[in-house]
């Protein structure tokens, strides 16, 4: 990961840590501005969340989903999004996965 991206991606889990989510939404931007990467959206989903943004998180968390399509966390946090929504089966078809 690009040296300045991974910083404003530190820098935006600090202010996580502490609950300042739009600071860390701002850094975390910053970061996927310089290169894209899912680890650094699903941190954007997570500060999207947990300022009860979501349908902000779910994008967050699709855009993390097409860089590494393979990743259950991703699909693990969108249908917790939709939990949180009380969109229950959308939760289930956003976890399913086709046999």
């Amino acid at each position: 990961m690009n040296e300045q991206a991974l910083d404003y991606k530190m820098q935006g889990f600090a202010m996580m840590g502490i609950e300042k989510f739009d600071k860390a939404v701002e850094l975390f931007s910053k970061s996927i501005e310089i290169e894209q990467n899912s680890d650094v959206y699903m941190d954007l989903g997570n500060a999207y969340a947990s300022m009860s943004e979501y349908d902000k998180a779910v994008d967050a968390f699709s855009k993390a989903l097409l860089l590494d399509p393979d990743n259950g966390e991703i699909l693990f946090n969108i249908g917790c999004v939709y939990l949180l929504q009380e969109r229950l089966k959308k939760a289930a078809r956003a976890t399913a996965r086709p046999r």
